[in-house]
């Protein structure tokens, strides 16, 4: 699962993955699944019922997914800060760099959405931002 869940924490010494599902954080360990922020018992368990169908697809497809055994990089807005163009241009649909970095982080926006990064004074600069969202599992985010 740790292959598969975006933004998980893994803990392999406790054998627990942790992420968020919407408002709730869901933690999985090899006896327990434990819920934060369920709203009511029914919002538990639908909840637990989704993710039943989710394990249940993702062991289905398990010849097709490289096991991932360890803890995924944690993703830093100000790493990503760093490696941006930093002229708050606006281009990408956000006021500032930070946001756009910021987004970047949570899946909802891509590097394609930052024209700057496209030219090529920024090449080693989206190479490492590309590096970076792969380590943190974020990889489709660069199309």
């Amino acid at each position: 699962m740790n292959a598969v869940v975006r933004e998980a924490a893994y803990n392999p010494q406790q054998q627990s993955l942790t992420f968020r599902r919407g408002e709730k954080v869901l933690t999985i360990t090899p006896r327990e699944i434990s819920i934060a922020q369920a709203m009511s018992m029914e919002d538990a368990q639908a909840t637990l019922d989704e993710l039943r169908d989710y394990i249940n697809e993702t062991w289905e497809k398990r010849e097709t997914i490289t096991p991932l055994y360890e803890r995924r990089k944690e993703l830093k807005v100000k790493d990503i800060l760093k490696l941006l163009p930093q002229t708050n241009c606006r281009e990408c649909g956000f006021p500032t760099c930070f946001a756009f970095a910021m987004a970047l982080t949570k899946g909802q926006k891509k590097l394609k959405d930052c024209p700057l990064l496209s030219q090529p004074e920024f090449a080693e600069k989206r190479q490492a931002l590309i590096n970076m969202l792969r380590v943190a599992g974020l990889e489709d985010t660069t199309n």
